[in-house]
């Protein structure tokens, strides 16, 4: 009985290790905070909310995205594949915006633990982090690989 209660054991563990691999690969993962309704936003979607094109949910609650520092690899491949513009594309588009006073760029923290934590304590915030700092007190609306 002890060695089929080992075996149940060691079994759990090994199936366990498989279903949480592809969350800790997962490229780049768009979080929001739990409250926050909309089920998968498009990269369309997200390009234009960090270019402050969009505003609001589909609710009407006010998005606050956040940005991880220039330099950041998960930062430089959400700006590649979501908004398809280099960082000095995306700094110039900001310091227009800024400059003309028709917006502001999202705010930016310093690493993936500071964007998580934000993001799970903000209502209606929206940010991306390495799949790899994933935990469960954000929601995964898109992974990109």
């Amino acid at each position: 009985m002890k060695k089929l209660f080992k075996l149940f054991t060691l079994s759990l563990v090994i199936s366990s290790l498989y279903l949480v691999a592809p969350i800790a690969n997962a490229g780049v993962a768009v979080i929001t905070h739990p409250g926050v309704k909309e089920i998968g936003l498009s990269k369309n979607k997200l390009a234009q909310i960090y270019l402050g094109k969009i505003k609001n949910y589909s609710n009407g609650k006010t998005i606050q995205p956040v940005d991880l520092p220039k330099g950041n690899p998960a930062q430089k491949k959400f700006y590649k594949s979501v908004v398809q513009k280099s960082d000095a594309a995306v700094k110039r588009y900001w310091s227009k915006l800024k400059f003309t006073g028709k917006g502001k760029p999202p705010k930016e923290l310093g690493s993936a633990r500071e964007v998580i934590q934000w993001v799970a304590n903000t209502e209606g915030a929206i940010g991306y982090i390495d799949g790899k700092y994933l935990n469960k007190s954000v929601k995964v609306v898109l992974i990109l690989p």
